[in-house]
């Protein structure tokens, strides 16, 4: 019961490599309930900017230690001529050690995608995230 007490109003700012917002994206991250999560990034890369939203449910293992699954999508604007966009459904199970309170942390996703815009593509992404949590 203390960790779930203590999650609420946690806050996490971390930067992910490979994830949901691309090649890379820095992430807010706000618990607002016991286990659950709401996410929002930004990535812009080649003249292409990417917005990450998510929202996460986590279950503690052992310590500082919890598993998550994740749903949400990417708003994806390209800045060229045609000022195209696409819209990916984004899924994500993985581990993260997130201490409560202040201090390090780590998350390592795997995110099964959908891209809907322009056609059904589907994709796979692994992220690996670093940071720091905080109340």
């Amino acid at each position: 019961n203390d960790v779930k007490e203590n999650l609420k109003n946690q806050k996490v700012i971390y930067f992910e490599l490979l994830g949901s917002g691309g090649f890379y994206s820095v992430n807010y991250e706000h618990f607002i309930k016991d286990r659950v999560s709401l996410r929002g990034g930004i990535s812009y890369i080649y003249q292409t900017l990417i917005l990450p939203v998510s929202i996460n449910k986590i279950k503690h293992i052992k310590g500082d230690s919890f598993f998550e699954t994740s749903i949400g999508s990417s708003f994806v604007f390209y800045d060229d001529d045609n000022d195209d966009s696409d819209f990916i459904i984004i899924t994500g199970i993985g581990f993260r050690g997130q201490p409560i309170g202040r201090g390090p942390f780590t998350r390592f996703t795997f995110n099964p995608s959908l891209k809907v815009t322009n056609g059904i593509n589907f994709g796979m992404t692994v992220g690996v995230s670093f940071g720091l949590s905080f109340k």
